[in-house]
C-alpha cells in the first residue's frame, strides 16, 4: 500500500509542478552534485532539496552537458528521473528531462520521501514503470 501511495503522490506532484516552482528559490535547501556513471562522460548534474508543506520534499534536478538520449541508448527519447527509497526497492518515477540544443534540462517536483537515491536513465518513454537502461547520473539525498 505504501508503494502505491508514494507513486500516486509522485504522479500528482508532476501535475502540480507550476504550483511549487516558485517556492524552491525562496527556500533554503541542501545540494548534491550527482555522480557520473561513465555512460556519458560529459554529463553533470545537481540535486537540490528543501522542505515543503505537509512535510513533503521539493526536489530540483538540473543536468548539463548531456546529449539527447537517443545518442546514448538507441531507441530512447527521454531521460527519466527516479527516486529509489532504499537499496533494492523499486524506483519511483519523478518526471522526465529532455535536454535542448544547449544540452541542459531541469525538473522540479514534490515527493513525500526524505532519504532516497536520485537516478537518471535514458528511456523509450516518460511512462516506463521501472528503469530499463543503465543510469547516466545518480546521487544519494537526505533531507
Amino acid at each position: 500500500m505504501l508503494r502505491m501511495t508514494i507513486g500516486a503522490v509522485a504522479v500528482v506532484s508532476m501535475l502540480s509542478l507550476p504550483a511549487c516552482s516558485s517556492t524552491m528559490w525562496g527556500m533554503r535547501g541542501q545540494s548534491w552534485r550527482m555522480q557520473n556513471t561513465g555512460q556519458v562522460p560529459s554529463a553533470q548534474g545537481t540535486v537540490k532539496v528543501a522542505s515543503a508543506t505537509n512535510d513533503n520534499t521539493v526536489v530540483r534536478v538540473q543536468m548539463k552537458h548531456t546529449p539527447s538520449p537517443e545518442k546514448i541508448a538507441p531507441g530512447t527519447s527521454v531521460y527519466v528521473v527516479w527516486a529509489r527509497p532504499a537499496e533494492g526497492e523499486k524506483p519511483i518515477p519523478l518526471g522526465a528531462l529532455r535536454p535542448g540544443d544547449n544540452q541542459k534540462a531541469a525538473l522540479e517536483t514534490l515527493t513525500p520521501l526524505k532519504s532516497f537515491d536520485i537516478i537518471i536513465t535514458p528511456e523509450k518513454s516518460p511512462y516506463v514503470e521501472s528503469p530499463t537502461t543503465q543510469p547516466v547520473l545518480s546521487t544519494r539525498v537526505e533531507r
